[in-house]
Order: C-alpha cells, then structure tokens, then sequence
C-alpha cells in the first residue's frame, strides 16, 4: 500500500520516512485524526485530483500513483502536524538472562526462551526448552 522511502510533509518541512517499520513507529503522527478524516471524507473519497504526479485525496492529504500496471501506492502524505521522525529500536543480539534455581529465561527484542535443566533420580541432566515470540 505504501511506496518507501514515503515523502511526509508537514508545515515546516518535508520528511522522508525510510521503511515499513519506520512508518509504523510514527504512526500518530503522520495519520492524525484530521489526516483520517480527509481520507474517509465522502466528497475527498469521489472527487480526485489528477495529474502528472498521480492521485490527490483531499487537499493534498494523500497522493497516491500507479507503480505498475493496476498496482497503486501511497507515495505523500501531508499532515497538520510538525514532528520529527522517530527511529524504531533496531533488533539487537543483547539479551538479558535471568536466573531462577535451576531455570533461566533469556529475552531478546523479539524473543523469549526458558531453558530448564533437572536431574533425574539416576542423576542424568535433561534439558528442556521453550521459545515465546513476543
């Protein structure tokens, strides 16, 4: 639906928002209230602005084109509100260990993992592990 890097303007500049997971990040900003009620406008949503540069929504809101044959994306946003893009965390291999007797979690950004190690009355070690995407 979206054409990265996706040209965001607002009043004092224009911003380029890199990737999906940007955009996400600074969604409430970039989709605000005003922006979503252009969008859902009945008279924006019949009546399009065409040009050279693609498909207008409202007075600018949205511009969207065709990428390729019947394939359309967004390509501009305009939003009433000033910001400045936030960078989402970048998944990192730093994990955080915890122990607890014989049990350890260990968690990542996307990941948690317990391992349970236990001795059987033989004494033979035994492992179980367990992996929760968060």
């Amino acid at each position: 639906m979206m054409r990265f890097p996706l040209l965001v303007a607002t009043p004092q500049k224009r911003l380029e928002i890199g990737d999906r997971e940007e955009f996400l990040y600074n969604y409430n900003h970039i989709l605000t209230p005003k922006v979503k009620a252009k969008i859902g406008d009945e008279m924006s949503s019949r009546c399009l602005f065409v040009n050279w540069q693609g498909f207008m929504v409202g007075d600018g809101e949205v511009w969207f084109k065709e990428i390729s044959s019947g394939t359309f994306r967004v390509i501009s946003i305009g939003t009433e509100e000033d910001f400045s893009p936030r960078q989402p965390p970048k998944n990192t291999a730093r994990c955080l260990s915890f122990e607890f007797e014989k049990h350890v979690w260990s968690c990542s950004s996307s990941l948690c993992a317990l391992d349970v190690h236990v001795e059987t009355a033989s004494h033979t070690p035994v492992s179980l592990g367990v992996s929760l995407a968060k």
